[in-house]
């Protein structure tokens, strides 16, 4: 067969590409840190896609320069000649001003590198800078530099990116604007901190806010949500609120009008009526020993928010990790996790169970509960299989059973995934990159027929008729998915 166009992509490589980058716009969803998110997808891409080097800029507003406020790989300082760069200079600077990209595989040979001597030390010689704007303005620049060509499927792949990065960036940058905004009219630190009562006021403005029972000093945590939950109801045109204080639980209830365009049957509500702050303040109670709960009463018309929080959290002694493809499931199986009376955790080990759907991950713990939704085949190691409708006191008992030695959930005519050998593992890795079985036998040392051996072993197991059939297999079922 006659070698494909080299106008063409590599769908594999594209493919793989593409995975990667899913991961890097997940680290980052939901942060409102600019500095953070700019941190981690400089450093997803010196990890995931071998950049010698990967740099973000900011827009300085009160200022006409770029500042750099994340930096990894060659260098990890921020403050060095480039730590602010003014609007037009240099190729940063050009890219922000003009808000174009540039792309170069001959850095060296380039006009306007400063430093050319630089570039050939450290065997630079891809280039990518790209702006980081909406249709209104610039947030920034993104630039990576590698010491090989970058391949057109990785650009393809950055420049969406990018349009992820900005609305994480943008949204991020807004937050904290709103904050410092906060911040300014609060009062002198030299005055006594208001109860919550008075801080409530002030958010709900002309709202009618009732106090019952002995106002007492509450921890930051559960303030940030009486205080969070306030700013949403009053944006939801809320009529009146109380701040209730029992015995063993502080509780802030709501209502709040509910047209009838948007109140349906069977006391349910559109989930586009109320905002995703809600889901926050949710899943934060929940870890906090508390809940949130909206209510639809009749007739229809109006919509109870409850916000019930302890005084007094006590830490949970059993430790469970969850690490979901998708960010939604995350989201719910961690929630689950609180709510079945875990504490979370992020740090691997093999002694912490583990809830996953990532095939990748399965040998990091000695106690899988393997999250069934998409397939019906299951990884043959996993000791506990749940899905989608499983309740958190399902949840608690597949867990309590796997760590005493039983298996929870798996059926003997259940379908089992085949193992893949760390060997077969490495070569179908390579095949994502493009490579081909010769350059895979010189990257691991073996010969061409070995690889061909290990590539056909591989197709066996997952019962695959091409290569193109067993990569996406693997891929869907998270087996390249390195992510901790």
């Amino acid at each position: 067969m006659s070698d494909p166009s080299p106008n063409l992509l590599n769908v594999p490589r594209l493919l793989f590409d593409l995975h990667q980058a899913n991961r890097i716009a997940q680290s980052i969803y939901g942060c409102l840190d600019a500095r953070e998110i700019a941190n981690r997808v400089t450093q997803e891409l010196v990890e995931q896609f071998n950049c010698r080097l990967a740099r973000i800029w900011l827009v300085e507003r009160q200022f006409p320069h770029l500042k750099l406020v994340a930096s990894s790989g060659l260098y990890t300082n921020t403050d060095g000649c480039f730590g602010q760069v003014p609007m037009g200079a240099f190729k940063v600077g050009k890219i922000a001003q003009n808000r174009v990209s540039f792309l170069s595989n001959n850095l060296a040979d380039e006009p306007w590198v400063k430093d050319r001597d630089w570039a050939i030390h450290h065997g630079i010689q891809g280039f990518a800078g790209y702006p980081l704007a909406t249709p209104e303005t610039v947030v920034g620049v993104l630039a990576v530099f590698s010491c090989e060509p970058l391949a057109p499927e990785f650009l393809e792949i950055l420049l969406s990116l990018c349009t992820t990065v900005t609305v994480a960036l943008g949204n991020a940058l807004e937050f904290e604007k709103s904050q410092h905004s906060k911040s300014a009219q609060r009062s002198p630190l030299n005055l006594p901190s208001p109860m919550l009562s008075d801080r409530l006021a002030h958010i709900l403005q002309r709202v009618p806010l009732k106090l019952v029972g002995t106002e007492r000093s509450l921890p930051i945590s559960l303030t940030y949500l009486f205080l969070r939950l306030a700013e949403v109801v009053q944006q939801l045109n809320c009529m009146t609120c109380s701040l209730i204080y029992e015995q063993e639980f502080a509780i802030l209830r709501s209502i709040v009008p509910v047209s009838e365009a948007i109140a349906l049957e069977e006391n349910s509500l559109q989930d586009s009526f109320l905002p995703h702050e809600i889901e926050h303040i949710s899943f934060a109670s929940t870890c906090l020993g508390g809940r949130l709960e909206a209510i639809l009463d009749s007739p229809q018309t109006i919509l109870q928010i409850a916000l019930q929080l302890p005084y007094a959290q006590e830490p949970n002694p059993i430790r469970v990790r969850v690490n979901m493809r998708s960010p939604a499931l995350q989201f719910a199986f961690s929630q689950m996790v609180v709510a079945a009376g875990f504490s979370l955790c992020v740090t691997p080990s093999k002694k912490i169970p583990l809830i996953s759907d990532r095939s990748s991950l399965i040998y990091e713990s000695q106690y899988v509960v393997w999250v069934q939704h998409d397939s019906p085949i299951i990884p043959k190691t996993v000791k506990a299989k749940i899905d989608l409708e499983t309740n958190p006191r399902q949840l608690r008992q597949a867990i309590e059973t796997i760590m005493g030695g039983g298996i929870w959930g798996i059926e003997d005519d259940t379908q089992t995934q085949p193992t893949l050998s760390v060997r077969e593992r490495e070569v179908m890795k390579l095949l994502t990159q493009g490579l081909r079985d010769r350059q895979i036998a010189n990257r691991l040392y073996i010969s061409e027929s070995t690889v061909k051996f290990h590539i056909n072993n591989t197709l066996a197991k997952l019962k695959a008729k091409t290569r193109m059939q067993a990569l996406y297999q693997l891929m869907q079922n998270g087996w390249f998915d390195d992510r901790r």
